[in-house]
């Protein structure tokens, strides 16, 4: 990594920690395990990772009482996208299985592709709609931009919607090329037409 590459990430870097409220510290260090781990496991095991430099307590007590500033997040990561040629993001919901967790609030009945109730293929759990960018080489990588929770009364296009013109919002009119926006084949082109008919994308 040269220097100027170094920089940017040191700077990024302290943009995420500022951006840290309550438990900071211990939230930063978390961080750093998470990303540094090959396998994520229970906040436990994250506590005996080379970079989380605290008791294994702290990460509860961060869990929990932690805080941050979620719109500084999402512009911050919004200021630093993939260097490429093109401006094309992705949006794509998935689902975070649930099932035995009866009394955590604004659970739906979502499908899954691998995991079965009754013989059927859907799960309880949490539907989490995903913007990312999707780089110019062949990869199986993204840069995630944005990520929410669809509660179960929403409608996941206008979910969608909302997301991109939340990137729009962000990246400005500077750009002389418009964001490209790929949808899963579940989105209904019509209700996505109209919620963006206003906006700057193709």
């Amino acid at each position: 990594m040269n220097i100027p590459e170094l920089e940017a990430l040191r700077a990024f870097r302290f943009q995420v920690y500022r951006s840290f409220g309550c438990r900071r510290d211990a939230l930063f260090d978390l961080m750093d395990a998470v990303l540094t781990s090959s396998v994520i496991e229970s906040p436990a095991y994250r506590s005996v990772a080379p970079t989380f430099q605290r008791h294994g307590g702290s990460i509860y007590d961060a869990l929990h009482q932690g805080t941050m500033d979620l719109t500084a997040l999402t512009d911050l990561i919004a200021a630093y996208p993939l260097r490429t040629t093109t401006r094309w993001y992705a949006i794509d919901a998935s689902v975070w299985p649930r099932c035995d967790a009866e009394t955590r609030p604004e659970r739906g009945y979502y499908h899954h592709p691998t995991r079965q109730s009754h013989g059927q293929p859907i799960v309880a759990g949490w539907n989490f709609s995903w913007l990312v960018q999707v780089p110019e080489r062949c990869s199986s990588w993204v840069a995630p931009v944005q990520m929410r929770r669809i509660i179960p009364a929403e409608n996941p296009n206008h979910v969608a919607a909302e997301q991109v013109r939340a990137l729009v919002h962000q990246q400005g009119d500077g750009h002389p090329m418009l964001p490209l926006i790929s949808f899963d084949a579940g989105y209904d082109p019509v209700q996505l037409g109209v919620a963006l008919a206003n906006e700057a994308v193709c």
